[in-house]
Order: structure tokens, then sequence, then C-alpha cells
């Protein structure tokens, strides 16, 4: 877990995720999931974007109110999709990264940073992150309304495990 990232969030800042959120939700339509903690998503963008500005990569971060993000960063050659999950559990090197299969058609995503939030305590775990064909090659297909890890698959999604991720620093080799 020492390749783990690790970023506290304070109350304004996690009032502000929900208000960003809540802004896109109004001005876009078609969203995937209905859920009351889509607002976590941004909290991984924005402990994805502390990360880099704390390693000093040059970075794009695609993240717009008015119309949908095709990625959520270009990092060099990388496009890539955020995905956070929120949980009141800390995560473990057994558990799993989902993606949805209808977000796998998205060609504008190269690769996956992977998040936690964790509920209780305001922080998010960045994991790691996977090329999508690496994603592709090593995940195991998911069908809506299986039970997986105290949950049920909302949609059909594949699904990799923490411990198959890549380290974070390695994203350096691809600029």
């Amino acid at each position: 877990m020492s390749d783990w990232y690790i970023v506290e969030f304070d109350l304004n800042e996690v009032a502000e995720a929900k208000r960003i959120r809540t802004l896109k939700d109004k001005n876009q339509w078609g969203n995937r999931f209905d859920s009351d903690t889509r607002w976590t998503g941004y909290l991984g963008e924005m402990a994805f974007k502390f990360w880099l500005d704390q390693i000093g990569l040059k970075y794009t971060h695609w993240n717009y109110i008015d119309i949908k993000d095709k990625r959520d960063f270009t990092v060099g050659r990388l496009e890539i999709d955020v995905k956070t999950i929120a949980t009141n559990f800390f995560p473990r090197k057994s558990y799993s990264c989902l993606v949805a299969c209808s977000q796998l058609d998205n060609q504008n995503v190269n690769a996956f940073v992977f998040c936690r939030y964790l509920l209780k305590e305001d922080k998010v775990v960045i994991m790691g992150w996977i090329s999508k064909d690496d994603f592709l090659e090593k995940s195991i297909f998911r069908e809506k309304g299986y039970q997986e890890e105290n949950f049920v698959v909302p949609t059909d999604m594949r699904k990799v495990y923490m411990y198959q991720l890549k380290p974070l620093i390695d994203i350096d080799r691809w600029k």
C-alpha cells in the first residue's frame, strides 16, 4: 500500500464537489448512474490533480460544467478517466476496480486511474492506474445484477483487482 496516495478533504471541498456535480447534472443529460454519491468522482479527480501537482507533471484537466467530458485528464500520451467509488472501508489489494462496459467504448480514453473515497473520513485513496489495453486484457466480465463484494453490480461491467494496477509514479514514464 506504500505506492497508494491519500488526500484528505475538508468540509468546504466536499461541499464544492457536491455543488459542481449538481451543476453538471443540471446541464448534462444521459448520465449512466443515478446515485447520491456521484459527486465523489469529482473528489477523485481533485485528489489525482493534487498528486500531479505534487510531483510536477504537466497535464490538462478536462472539467466542463456545461458539456460532457470525454476524459478527465491528459498526461503526456495518456488520456485518463479517473474512476472513484465511495466506500466506508479502506481498500485492500484484493478489492475490485470496475468500469462499466458502456464506458469502454470511449475512444478518447486510453488509461484509468482508480480511487476510493472514504465517506467517514473525507479521504480519497488513489490506488494506481492501468492502461485501457491492459484493463481489457486482464479484466473479468460481471453482468448486471451479479453480487460483487457486498454490492450488486448496477450495469454490465468489467473488473480487475487492485493488485493488478500499476503504481501512480509509473505514469511519469508515459509523458
